[in-house]
C-alpha cells in the first residue's frame, strides 16, 4: 500500500488509458444476469420515467495519433468495412482529428433512448453545457452536480447570476421528476419553467442545460446520425 501511495498520479493514469478499457457494470449472473444492453433489447428493464444525460466534455473519445493517416487508421479500427460512411460524414471545416472525435456518453444516451422510447417509457434527456468559469477544465463529469444540488456557493469557481439561475431550474426539475415522474413545472416565482418535452422516436431532442435553458431543435448532424443507425 506504501508503494502505491507513492505512485506519481500522472503516472498512474498514463497507465490506466494504455489500457484502452472502459469501465462498466459487471455481469455476475445474479445481481445483474444479462449485460444493460441485452437487457435493453430485450425489453427487460423496470416500467419506469428516466431521466439521463451528460456533461459536453466527458468521456470524449479521439485518435491517438496527430496525421490524416493515424486518424484513419483509428476510425478503420472502430467501424470496420463502415469505416468511409463515418468519414464521409465528419465536418469538413474541422481538421480531421478534433472532426473524428466521439461523444461516448452523449451516444450511448441517444441509443438508450431510441430503444427504451420504441417501448414505451417516458424518457428525459438532457444535455449539460453551459460556461463553467475557473480554468479551461470545460463542462467535465460530474460539474452539473453543483447545479442540480444548488450548492454553487460551496465551490471555489466565480459562478454569476445566470448560473445561479440555471441551478434554480435544474433543481426544480429534478425535485418535480423525483415527485412526479415528470420534470415539467413551475419556477420559484410560480411561472412556467422551459418545457421538457419527453424524447420519443419521433421528437428525439435533448433538454440543453447552457448559459440559456432550452429545448435541442432542428436534425441531428449526419455525423450522429450515423452513429445512431449504425449501433442500432
Amino acid at each position: 500500500m506504501e508503494e502505491a501511495r507513492r505512485v506519481d498520479a500522472k503516472a498512474l493514469c498514463d497507465a490506466w488509458f494504455s489500457l484502452d478499457l472502459f469501465l462498466g457494470p459487471t455481469v455476475d449472473g445474479v445481481f445483474l444476469p444479462k449485460s444493460v444492453d441485452e437487457t435493453i433489447r430485450s425489453n427487460e428493464m423496470q416500467e419506469l420515467p428516466f431521466m439521463i444525460g451528460c456533461t459536453k466534455d466527458e468521456f470524449l473519445m479521439g485518435p491517438r495519433g496527430e496525421t490524416d493517416e493515424e486518424v484513419i487508421e483509428w476510425v478503420k479500427t472502430l467501424f470496420g468495412d463502415r469505416a468511409d460512411e463515418y468519414l464521409d460524414s465528419l465536418d469538413k471545416d474541422l481538421p480531421l482529428k478534433d472532426a473524428a472525435k466521439l461523444h461516448y456518453v452523449r451516444l450511448g444516451n441517444e441509443l438508450l433512448n431510441v430503444v427504451c422510447a420504441s417501448q414505451g417509457r417516458k424518457f428525459y434527456h438532457y444535455y449539460f453545457c453551459p460556461t463553467i468559469p475557473g480554468d479551461d477544465a470545460g463542462c467535465f463529469h460530474s460539474s452539473d452536480l453543483w447545479f442540480c444540488f444548488e450548492t454553487l456557493m460551496k465551490c471555489w469557481r466565480p459562478f454569476d447570476g445566470h448560473h445561479y439561475d440555471l441551478a434554480r431550474k435544474m433543481c426544480n426539475y429534478w425535485t418535480n421528476f423525483a415527485k412526479n415522474g415528470d420534470p415539467n413545472g413551475l419556477d420559484k416565482d410560480g411561472t412556467p419553467m422551459p418545457e421538457w418535452r419527453p424524447f420519443t422516436t419521433e421528437d428525439q431532442h435533448p433538454m440543453f442545460f447552457g448559459d440559456e435553458v432550452k429545448m435541442a431543435e432542428g436534425p441531428r448532424t449526419r455525423q450522429n446520425q450515423y452513429l445512431i443507425d449504425v449501433n442500432q
